[in-house]
């Protein structure tokens, strides 16, 4: 049996191909050097046969991106660099930009007791969570990442549960 063309993933040297002609200014290498290695990590994942994004992801990216691209020139160019970055993947960066705002703005209405029972509330974000707390107990496809585990701990430090006492608590 054939794979079709558009079932074979690219290689991590073609999604980094991708990224540079998206943004075809030079980048400091202090920045360069760790966007492309998180760029083969994330490729790594994103191909991945079992592979499903994750609305967590979002915030758990924009925040390690975020803090890496802190003090870089142009917020212009991190906007861009951002933008071809995620494209690379064949993702959409709206996606991740709406995703980590929506659950970073539901963190912050958060307390201890409301994140610990989020399963048994109704909402948006609630239902991300409690589909991923689903693929996570094996009756989907999850996959465990940086992104991901950032992306829960900026939950809990939104809503003031990164103490180990309440960590210890939950």
């Amino acid at each position: 049996m054939c794979a079709r063309i558009s079932d074979v993933p690219p290689t991590v040297a073609e999604t980094k191909l991708k990224f540079l002609k998206s943004y075809k200014r030079p980048i400091p290498s202090i920045y360069n050097n760790v966007l492309q290695e998180l760029l083969v990590q994330q490729h790594l994942m994103r191909y991945k046969r079992t592979y499903q994004y994750d609305a967590v992801y979002a915030p758990g990216f924009v925040t390690i991106y975020e803090q890496l691209m802190e003090g870089y020139p142009s917020l212009e160019d991190q906007d861009a660099i951002f933008r071809g970055y995620i494209e690379s993947l064949r993702e959409d960066p709206e996606q991740y930009r709406d995703d980590a705002k929506k659950l970073e703005e539901w963190g912050r209405s958060q307390d201890t007791t409301t994140l610990v029972d989020f399963s048994s509330s109704g909402g948006d974000v609630e239902n991300i969570l409690k589909d991923i707390a689903d693929r996570v107990q094996g009756t989907g496809n999850f996959t465990y990442s940086r992104f991901f585990a950032v992306g829960i701990f900026r939950l809990l430090e939104l809503a003031n549960a990164a103490e180990p006492s309440v960590l210890e608590k939950l």
